[in-house]
């Protein structure tokens, strides 16, 4: 447990989003129009949106610090405290709601992007596994909002109490669980590692 506390970089990450958290609290931030670039209407967010951003991209990092060769035939269970990591990160950016309702969209930003960087993490370079989430919440502010409602896929912009954000939130967070808990019983093989 000491060892990937100190390997996965966990106590920076809880301290990162205990300061993120805190940012939340004291800031109810005013909202930016994100120009759409295909004739919708225009997203909105505010600067502290970018939070989730910085989390998915530290969380990637202590995910790519880990030594699969030898955690895939280990009895720990460091899938399942990779994940915890996660969820506890995602909990504690909820106390950013006593901040005001400004924050909201970032509370619930931050575990959906965790959410679909555990899921990456499962079958891409962990180093790497935070682009698809990053590329998918820039994609959809510049997409825009439709003028007919909120879209099932688009959930930058939806709103962050109504259906699609809730539905986000759980089956990304469901998924990136079960994503990293699920062992792969299966030892990845270096170049050249067996060469005699």
């Amino acid at each position: 447990m000491r060892y990937w506390f100190r390997n996965r970089m966990a106590g920076l990450q809880l301290a990162v989003t205990g300061v993120l958290a805190t940012v939340c609290i004291l800031t109810d931030p005013g909202e930016v129009a994100v120009p759409p670039i295909f004739g919708s209407i225009s997203a909105v967010m505010v600067l502290n949106n970018v939070f989730g951003l910085v989390l998915a991209i530290i969380y990637a990092i202590g995910l790519a610090r880990a030594d699969l060769t030898v955690e895939d035939r280990s009895v720990r269970g460091t899938g399942v405290l990779d994940a915890s990591l996660g969820v506890t990160m995602s909990a504690i950016m909820l106390l950013g709601l006593l901040g005001g309702p400004g924050n909201a969209s970032v509370v619930r930003d931050v575990p959906i992007l965790l959410g679909i960087t555990m899921v990456a993490a499962r079958w891409m370079p962990r180093s790497l596994a935070s682009l698809p989430s990053i590329a998918y919440f820039f994609v959809g502010l510049l997409v825009g909002r439709n003028y007919d409602g909120e879209t099932w896929w688009n959930w930058p912009v939806s709103s962050p109490s109504g259906w699609v954000s809730q539905g986000w939130i759980i089956s990304s967070v469901v998924l990136g669980v079960l994503a990293l808990v699920i062992p792969t019983r299966r030892v990845r093989q270096h170049f050249g590692a067996d060469a005699d």
